[in-house]
């Protein structure tokens, strides 16, 4: 199974996060497409439960829940050091779960502060995707891996919830959860707190795009297959096939496309006959080049979704039809 990747995009720029050793990868340099920084800094989807940088002068942070498999990107407008220092209690707070000890701790999945003197500040979100790395290569090839020689000695690439995916349950979570899907489906979610909306990911690897409004905006959901499962087996590069996802604007100078997947890889837009790259990219037609705009979305179990957003929209399959 291709290894997991994350990015996502900041001012043009591409943040990327890998579960893949530095022998598999390689340490390709230079700067990816679509108008990067000139040192694009990126590091290891596996190493932590979140990781930091700076990318056009802004800090960033992108985190990961396992328990609710939310890859979240999170920017924030204050001082680097302030923003760093708050940025770093993120990760000690999964939903429902605040530790002891710990000040100043954010929720993961919403990025809001929920103690503390930045008691209701919301970090701001930005746009991400977890994609297997061949995908990454194929849009970016040039683009930067951060070596698994981090100083410390833990055991990178390997899942500590092996089987998660087939539980029934949530670990370490006794919420009240409900609406129309079992606890640990696996959803597609957007909208923020405006218009929640989940995609059920049974329905995208049926119908491989879905056409939608979000908060009153024609968008574009679709799945590719060729990433790994995180949460399934030992070794993550093992896991089950759970497809990419993205979620996008689908009008570009003002010409509102309809896309139908073409192939196991490549999407189809019916205006201009363009090819699309699960990235949101064309490569091909009269718009290559062209990057669709992304939005925010969370690849997710819909206990996390409901725990948060208990009023998220669930499109089925009836309703895409």
């Amino acid at each position: 199974m291709p290894l997991r990747l994350l990015t996502f995009m900041l001012a043009g720029g591409v943040l990327l996060a890998a579960c893949a050793s530095a022998a598999d990868v390689g340490d390709a340099g230079g700067a990816p497409t679509a108008e990067p920084p000139a040192d694009p800094p990126p590091w290891p989807w596996e190493l932590e439960a979140a990781g930091q940088d700076v990318i056009d002068d802004r800090p960033v942070l992108v985190t990961y829940c396992p328990l609710c498999n939310s890859g979240l990107a999170f920017a924030h407008p204050g001082r680097r050091g302030a923003v760093v220092r708050h940025l770093r209690a993120a990760v000690e707070v999964q939903p429902g779960h605040v530790r002891p000890g710990h000040p100043q701790p954010w929720s993961q999945f919403t990025g809001e502060a929920i103690v503390g003197d930045r008691l209701g500040d919301v970090l701001d979100r930005l746009p991400l995707q977890i994609v297997a790395w061949e995908q990454f290569v194929a849009g970016w090839p040039d683009g930067q891996v951060l070596s698994r020689d981090t100083g410390h000695n833990r055991d990178y690439g390997r899942n500590p919830y092996v089987g998660y995916d087939a539980s029934e349950r949530p670990f370490l979570f006794d919420g009240d959860t409900g609406g129309p899907l079992p606890q640990m489906e696996r959803v597609v979610a957007t909208g923020g707190d405006e218009d929640p909306v989940a995609y059920p990911l049974t329905v995208l690897t049926d119908e491989r795009v879905v056409h939608d409004e979000v908060a009153g905006e024609p968008v574009v959901v679709w799945w590719t297959p060729g990433t790994a499962s995180a949460l399934d087996r030992a070794s993550i590069d093992a896991g089950a096939d759970v497809g990419a996802t993205g979620v996008f604007r689908r009008t570009v100078d003002g010409l509102r496309l309809t896309f139908a997947a073409n192939g196991d890889s490549r999407l189809t837009d019916a205006e201009t006959d363009s090819t699309w790259t699960v990235l949101g990219v064309a490569v091909d037609g009269p718009l290559a080049g062209t990057p669709l705009e992304r939005i925010p979305h969370d690849d997710t179990f819909w206990f996390a979704q409901f725990a948060f957003r208990p009023e998220t929209r669930v499109l089925d399959a009836p309703a895409v039809r």
